[in-house]
């Protein structure tokens, strides 16, 4: 059983298209469709084009049957306009994660859920536009106007290449597989096209992502700014992994931190620490920050932020690691966000093909839809 669009009826039908159609399909793989369908998806028009020869008595039919199906064309606009608004918020969305800010992650369900969407509406297009011209138009103008949110650069141009080329082989393959197939089945058509689909959001957003980079951001692909105070936080404190380490949180500076480790260990050796001057007291957190300086190479005045001056340490290995390669780093960042993204988009696949699956048993409900038998002609080689 194939599911196809409901299209018009058979009244009026000339003689002669239908006749010259069937002749036109190659006799290898030909396929005898009812009136309706012949009627649906080879407009009179195009095989007036192809013949050279009018329809005779149904020449007013002729000039009435539009060159489009409006179904087809209500799809393909849905296609291509929710991924741009999607895309548009993932623009939006994408300097937290420039920034390194990871916890805000209400921000993103949008996005998150417009990608959904976007990919189920990818999937029925190249279930159900069956005008080829509109079922490949589409998807290219989503993606062409999704390019247009960031600078077009060399790098930029050329993933919007392989964007193109990419998304007009996961069309191919879903209808060749619809074309094709002795059945309906939802997950075997998705699963021909929706993954390179993925990979071409994929390859867009670490696009979108590589376009807001320089070499400091990069280092925050690397070594997220939350990360560090997640690891803080829970490494301090009594219950934290080090209990020798007092509890901070994001305001704690490095010399407040001191302070309380300096308070600490005089109590510890019972030196009352009301008896220690602020003269002494100053000297004792200036001579442990000045450790603390040449132990990670780096320059502290006392007034930063813990989190800020371990994030500092740690970013200015990862820079002294790469060396003369530094300038690298917005690539290498690029590279690691679509892996992860690649990797995120799985989930959001079987999602898809569930939302799709749902959506055409609600068309077929709504009779949008139909169940149609369709004979195929195939050739086989036997001994």
């Amino acid at each position: 059983m194939k599911l196809v669009y409901t299209h018009y009826s058979v009244q009026n039908t000339c003689p002669e298209l239908v006749e010259g159609l069937l002749q036109s399909f190659p006799s290898s793989r030909r396929r005898i469709y009812k009136l309706t369908n012949l009627q649906f998806f080879f407009p009179a028009s195009l095989w007036q084009q192809r013949n050279g020869r009018n329809c005779g008595n149904g020449a007013r039919w002729c000039s009435m049957v539009s060159k489009y199906n409006l179904k087809e064309l209500a799809l393909g606009v849905l296609a291509a306009g929710i991924p741009v608004i999607t895309f548009w918020l993932w623009d939006k969305t994408l300097p937290l994660l420039l920034e390194g800010e990871y916890r805000d992650f209400i921000r993103f369900i949008m996005p998150i859920v417009g990608l959904a969407v976007s990919s189920t509406l990818f999937a029925l297009l190249g279930i159900f536009v069956r005008t080829r011209i509109l079922a490949y138009v589409f998807p290219i103008i989503s993606i062409s106007a999704s390019f247009l949110f960031i600078p077009a650069t060399p790098t930029v141009l050329g993933a919007y290449a392989a964007s193109i080329l990419l998304i007009i082989y996961a069309v191919y393959r879903m209808r060749q597989e619809y074309e094709y197939s002795l059945g309906f089945s939802v997950a075997k058509i998705v699963r021909a096209g929706l993954p390179v689909y993925f990979s071409v959001v994929a390859l867009m957003l670490s696009m979108f992502y590589f376009s807001g980079l320089d070499e400091e951001r990069a280092l925050s692909a690397f070594v997220p700014r939350s990360l560090i105070q997640f690891f803080l936080d829970r490494m301090s404190g009594e219950a934290g992994f080090f209990s020798d380490l007092p509890k901070m949180d994001a305001e704690t500076t490095v010399d407040d931190l001191l302070f309380l480790i300096a308070e600490r260990e005089l109590t510890k050796q019972g030196v009352p620490f009301a008896s220690i001057s602020k003269g002494e007291l100053e000297k004792i957190i200036s001579l442990q920050r000045n450790n603390l300086s040449q132990q990670f190479g780096i320059t502290l005045s006392g007034e930063e932020k813990v989190g800020e001056a371990f994030y500092g340490a740690i970013t200015e290995k990862i820079q002294n690691f790469f060396g003369p390669y530094k300038n690298f780093l917005p690539v290498a960042a690029a590279i690691v966000f679509f892996l992860a993204f690649k990797a995120f988009t799985w989930p959001l696949y079987f999602i898809s093909m569930l939302l799709t699956y749902i959506l055409i048993r609600l068309m077929v409900f709504a009779t949008i839809v139909r169940e149609e038998k369709v004979t195929i002609e195939v050739e086989k080689l036997v001994f």
